[in-house]
């Protein structure tokens, strides 16, 4: 009996296929956690039986934590590392976490940042704007505010550097100020979505 034993492939389904390649034929593909959501893809992946557990980083999976299985009149139980702690001690956990940390101005700066986001309004601007740069006026018409109200909010935006404006004659045009807060709106609907 062959067994393919695999883990924290994260999603990265080549890497995953790479392996299964590599090593067909095989009678049983054990996976021991953070699938990251591909459960269903694995199964498909392979012509033999699976036995899937969650791991650290399956947020989202009815996955079991553990599983026992028998082989060969043995059981084996099914398990991901780091709920023993395999990987790494705690006190290496905290020493690579230390070493990557920002500094408290930086995560005060970043706190401040994603209070921005903390109102409708300004999160409706900041949509509208990820479709298309547009006036105050027509902001305003599309929702269906008064031109003071969006003006007081695109200033808020504005000092936060998340919008930017051009003016063009008498009229000013306001657009997201890079790629970056276009990516903030669409992995924040992208989340709660899921």
């Amino acid at each position: 009996m062959k067994i393919l034993i695999v883990s924290d492939t994260h999603g990265k389904d080549e890497n995953l296929e790479a392996a299964v390649y590599k090593e067909a034929p095989f009678d049983l593909l054990i996976h021991c956690g953070d699938v990251e959501g591909r459960e269903i893809f694995t199964e498909a992946l392979v012509d033999c039986p699976c036995c899937m557990v969650s791991g650290n980083n399956d947020f989202f999976t009815d996955l079991p934590r553990e599983e026992q299985i028998e082989l060969c009149g043995k059981r084996i139980l099914v398990t991901h590392g780091h709920y023993y702690g395999v990987s790494m001690g705690h006190e290496e956990i905290v020493e690579k976490v230390e070493g990557v940390m920002p500094d408290e101005q930086q995560l005060l700066d970043l706190s401040e940042f994603f209070k921005i986001f903390g109102d409708s309004t300004r999160i409706k601007i900041l949509y509208v704007l990820s479709q298309s740069e547009m006036c105050v006026c027509d902001i305003a018409t599309l929702l269906q505010m008064g031109q003071s109200a969006i003006s007081h909010q695109l200033k808020a935006l504005k000092n936060a550097r998340l919008v930017k404006s051009r003016r063009d004659g008498k009229t000013v045009f306001y657009s997201l100020a890079d790629d970056h807060v276009k990516t903030i709106i669409d992995q924040g609907l992208e989340h709660i979505l899921e």
